[in-house]
């Protein structure tokens, strides 16, 4: 992945950093830890599900040395999501949106139900 330099600006190349399917249970995070000498701002984080059912999702930034999916960590937690093809299908963790991680910090979240969400994490890499 592209490093650029968010002190001077230059050499940001915005990218997909992860892409997947919440577990519903565990403390491994959907990003990071972000490495040594490395800083990531988050531009967007969604969240689509994709089943037919309603279902919840939890998410949160954890600095380095915390707990992934912990309650402590959270910043939304058990935020409603509809089913596949309502309005509410997709929604935007905002609280994300323009973090700046650093080395070892990273993102946690889960799902209410198994095989039911998604996310795609973008975002710029300095390195």
């Amino acid at each position: 992945m592209a490093a650029g330099d968010f002190k001077n600006g230059t050499g940001l190349v915005g990218s997909i950093l992860a892409q997947a399917q919440l577990a519903t249970t565990g403390t491994t995070p959907i990003y990071g830890p972000v490495p040594a000498n490395t800083y990531v701002k988050i531009a967007k984080v969604v969240f689509a599900n994709t089943t037919a059912t309603a279902a919840t999702v939890s998410y949160g930034a954890v600095r380095t040395g915390g707990t992934v999916n912990a309650d402590a960590t959270l910043q939304g937690k058990d935020v409603p999501i509809g089913a596949k093809g309502a309005t509410t299908a997709t929604i935007d963790a905002t609280e994300l949106a323009g973090m700046i991680l650093g080395p070892g910090d990273s993102i946690g979240a889960l799902a209410s139900a198994g095989t039911a969400i998604t996310y795609t994490i973008s975002g710029a890499v300095s390195a």
